[in-house]
């Protein structure tokens, strides 16, 4: 790293070795991604290590005959290729054995596909357990998304909470107006949440990484990304847990994808280590937790007042309800029933929190609580109804 002017200029070290896994290679070592569920940097990276002289090598789970599909990468390209049938497409499936689901060839359909996911990580011990108020949450971005944007709109998906939005649109039955994708290269299908993220449910196209970032620069309408803290003026930390190194953890594509879209929705839980429960047709605080709105964030991945300066739009969408950026700071624009704005809101965050003229504040539609009978263009009202929500009921 070296400073020029008021920047800092990081230099990537050369690539020496590149050491990769993909579904299959023939006999000759070339390479081929048929069935895989992801490509991530394979392309990018043998690249590197030709262009600097180094090696290339590549770690597959099939042996197939040549012109087994076109080639990924050619002989000439690769020094190594090591064989090993336990080489996995995606955690604990096999390329032997692989999943078509997560194919553009997918033989299930999206919701069966998602059945399965949901089947899995119900079992499986890593994943944080998703509870009544989450899905509540979900729907709750998934309305806020879809009365955001355009139809047929180009949307991100991130990690954490926001990996529900694409399954509550997809069950509102509006999958087919937006096409998701995750900085691991699957484009359109369903983001698969949970255990598998980073692959899809019947993409219609997967890229490498660097192609995807590069489509994003070129448009993308909205994205929906999670948050560790966010404070007043609407900057966001998604990467510093803690104190010390082992509590940080890289963006990602969090900054690339916040400084492409047009409309940024974060996704985020209300409180730390509290307690929320669904009753009936209202949420309930059971326990209260540590504010996740604070008065400034440990770390800045994203600046709220840049955004506002591009000209983006950006809610962040919680538990209680749905927060609009504005130049004056954060303004509530609804709340979900059963929460109280001044006790479990106002009093609770320690940051100013504005609220539409009036005072009064929409509540979110029932419907967005029980998941039954959902009106989701209508649920906060279209693009321009969300820049500056009317009042409706008394908070």
């Amino acid at each position: 790293v070296t400073v020029h002017g008021d920047l800092l200029r990081y230099r990537i070290p050369k690539i020496d070795v590149a050491i990769f896994n993909v579904p299959a290679a023939d006999r000759q070592g070339n390479l081929y991604v048929k069935s895989c569920a992801v490509t991530g940097e394979s392309q990018e990276l043998a690249r590197a290590a030709r262009r600097n002289h180094g090696s290339v090598i590549a770690n597959v789970g099939l042996i197939v005959e040549a012109g087994y599909d076109p080639i990924f990468l050619p002989a000439n390209d690769i020094d190594a290729v090591v064989y090993h049938p336990d080489t996995e497409q995606t955690a604990a499936v096999f390329h032997r054995a692989h999943w078509p689901m997560f194919t553009t060839d997918s033989d299930v359909s999206i919701g069966e596909g998602l059945a399965r996911l949901r089947f899995i990580n119900s079992l499986a011990p890593s994943f944080p357990r998703r509870t009544a108020a989450d899905l509540v949450l979900a729907r709750l971005a998934a309305a806020t998304l879809v009365a955001s944007v355009d139809p047929s709109a180009l949307v991100s998906i991130g990690t954490g909470l926001p990996e529900e939005v694409a399954p509550a649109v997809f069950e509102a039955g509006l999958l087919g107006d937006l096409t998701f994708l995750v900085e691991s290269g699957v484009v359109g299908g369903l983001p698969a949440p949970g255990v598998y993220f980073g692959a899809a449910v019947c993409p219609e196209q997967i890229v490498s990484s660097a192609q995807l970032c590069e489509r994003c620069r070129e448009g993308l309408d909205a994205t929906c990304l999670g948050a560790l803290e966010v404070d007043g003026r609407g900057n966001v930390n998604v990467s510093r847990r803690g104190a010390g190194p082992r509590h940080y953890v890289g963006p990602g594509g969090f900054i690339d994808f916040c400084t492409a879209a047009r409309t940024i929705v974060f996704v985020s839980a209300w409180m730390l280590r509290g307690e929320i429960a669904v009753e009936d047709t209202r949420l309930r605080i059971v326990k209260r937790g540590t504010p996740k709105f604070t008065d400034r964030v440990s770390e800045i991945s994203f600046d709220g007042a840049r955004a506002l300066a591009a000209g983006k739009r950006v809610f962040y969408v919680t538990h209680v309800g749905v927060f609009h950026l504005t130049g004056s700071g954060l303004e509530l624009v609804c709340v979900t029933p059963g929460i109280d704005v001044r006790q479990d809101i106002l009093d609770f965050a320690p940051i100013e929190i504005r609220l539409p003229p009036g005072g009064r504040v929409p509540r979110v539609p029932l419907s967005i609580v029980t998941g039954k009978n959902l009106a989701w263009q209508k649920v906060l009202g279209s693009r321009r109804t969300l820049e500056r929500s009317p009042p409706q009921h008394p908070a």
